[in-house]
């Protein structure tokens, strides 16, 4: 099945990610799919 899309979800995603000083990796598997990880660290106020 193929969608259309411009690809900017991805990068808003990271650009909101990155500015709350988060991390966003991923890995991916040919056959297996895809794992996106967002990683946000606790902060001390």
């Amino acid at each position: 099945m193929k969608t259309e899309s411009i690809g900017i979800g991805l990068a808003l995603a990271k650009t909101i990610v990155e500015s709350q000083n988060g991390l966003i990796s991923v890995k991916s598997q040919k056959g297996k799919g895809t794992e996106f990880t967002v990683t946000f660290l606790k902060g001390v106020i």
